[in-house]
C-alpha cells in the first residue's frame, strides 16, 4: 500500500515525535533523509488522505495515527535492546524472590521502574493444576497458618484459628493426608465433599479439624483463579500523556478485572494492542505491550505495560520481553533448586 519512501517518512515522524511529542513538520526530518521539505511535505499530505498521519491543527505538523502506529509495530519497527544496567534491575529483583508470587510483584515493580509505566501481570491460572503441598503453621495458641502450594508455584494462605490446639504430629498427618487423597486430582475437580470426607476414619479425629475443610476450600478456590497484579499506576497520572478522567476509568478497569481480562485472552500476535484495538473508550488512546512467561515447558501468566500510544515502541517492547523470559527462568529456578520448599516467604 504504501511504497518504501513513504514508509521511512511515517517511520521517522513516528520517531521525531516520540521524542518531541510536538506534531512534526516537513523541515524537522528533511536533513536526515536527503529530500527537499517540498517532496516530504507532499508524501506526508499523501500520508495523512490515506489515514496514516492526522494534522492537530491547520497550521501544525502531522502525528501519527493509531494506523501509522500500527504499521510501524508490524513493519517498521527496529528494536533497542535493553541496556545491561535496565537488565542488571530486572534480573537482581527478581532472582531475589523467595516464592513465585513474591517474584510476580518484584518483576513487575523492576519492570514499571525500567518503563516508567503502569506494569499488569497476571498469575498462571490454576484451575486445572495440582496441589503441591497444604501446611499448617502455627503462629500463636490457637491460631495457625494455612499455606497452600500448586505445582506451578502458586501460594496461597489464609489465618485460621481453631477450637484446641493442634500438635506437631496431628498437622504433619493433616499435611500427609492431604498429599494422599490429592494426588493426581486437578484442582478444579475437588469438591466440598473431597475436602470434608479427608479424615474419615483417620487420626487425628475429624472433629478437630472440621472448621478446616472451610478455609481449605476456599483456598483451592482462590488458587483456580487468576490474579492480576499491577505496580506503577502513578505513572497513568505522572507522564500526562492520558488524560486525568480515562486514567481514573484504567484504574476503575484494575478493579473490576477487566483488565485482567483484556491481558489474559488477549491473542494478538505482535503482542501489542494499540488504541481502539481494545475496544474500550477509556484505552482508545492507550496501548498495552506485552508477552507471555512461562516455565518448565508449561504456560505461565503473561506481564505487560500500559502507557499512552505514543510509548516508545522500539524501547518497551525488548524490555517486556527481557522481564518476561527472565520471569520464566527465574520461577524455573526455584522449582530445580527448591523443590516444593518455596513458599518459605508468606505474602
Amino acid at each position: 500500500m504504501l511504497n518504501s519512501r513513504q514508509k521511512e517518512i511515517l517511520g521517522r515522524v513516528i520517531l521525531t515525535f516520540e521524542k518531541t511529542f510536538e506534531p512534526v513538520g516537513s523541515k524537522s526530518i528533511c536533513d536526515d533523509m536527503g529530500l527537499s521539505s517540498a517532496t516530504i511535505r507532499n508524501e506526508m499530505s499523501e500520508l495523512s488522505r490515506l489515514g496514516f498521519l492526522e494534522q492537530p491543527h491547520t497550521s501544525a505538523g502531522r502525528i501519527p495515527s493509531q494506523s501509522a502506529y500500527r504499521l510501524y509495530i508490524n513493519e517498521l519497527i527496529k528494536p533497542i535492546p535493553p541496556t545491561d544496567k535496565e537488565k542488571n534491575h530486572i534480573y537482581n529483583a527478581v532472582f531475589s524472590a523467595g516464592n513465585p508470587e513474591i517474584l510476580l510483584l518484584r518483576a513487575c515493580d523492576a519492570l514499571s521502574d525500567v518503563t516508567e509505566h503502569m506494569c499488569i501481570t497476571s498469575t498462571p491460572s490454576d484451575a486445572k493444576s495440582y496441589i503441591a503441598k497444604v501446611d499448617l503453621i502455627p503462629i500463636g495458641n490457637i491460631n495457625y497458618l494455612l499455606v497452600l502450594l500448586t505445582d506451578s508455584g502458586i501460594v496461597k494462605s489464609l489465618p485460621l484459628r481453631v477450637d484446641e490446639e493442634i500438635y506437631p504430629a496431628e498437622a504433619a498427618v493433616f499435611s500427609s493426608v492431604c498429599a494422599r487423597v490429592f494426588s493426581g486430582i486437578p484442582m478444579i475437580n475437588i469438591d466440598k465433599a473431597t475436602i470434608q470426607g479427608l479424615f474419615t476414619g483417620t487420626q487425628p479425629a475429624p472433629l478437630k479439624f472440621a472448621s478446616i475443610s472451610d478455609t481449605l476450600r476456599s483456598l483451592i478456590e482462590s488458587a483456580c483463579v487468576c490474579e492480576l497484579k499491577a505496580s506503577g499506576e502513578i505513572n497513568l497520572f505522572s507522564r500526562g500523556e492520558i488524560e486525568i478522567e480515562k486514567s481514573k476509568k484504567i484504574l476503575s478497569m484494575l478493579r473490576s478485572r477487566q483488565l485482567l481480562e483484556l491481558l489474559v485472552y488477549s491473542e494478538d500476535n505482535s503482542k501489542v494492542l494499540i488504541g481502539n484495538e481494545m475496544k474500550n473508550e477509556a484505552l482508545n488512546t492507550s496501548s498495552l505491550v506485552f508477552e507471555d512467561y512461562s516455565f518448565l515447558d508449561r504456560k505461565g501468566g503473561k506481564i505487560g505495560v500500559i502507557g499512552s500510544t505514543r510509548m516508545q515502541y522500539s524501547k518497551i517492547l525488548p524490555i517486556v520481553q527481557f522481564t518476561a523470559k527472565t520471569m520464566g527462568e527465574a520461577i524455573s529456578n526455584l522449582f530445580r533448586n527448591d523443590g516444593r520448599n518455596i513458599y518459605v516467604q508468606i505474602r
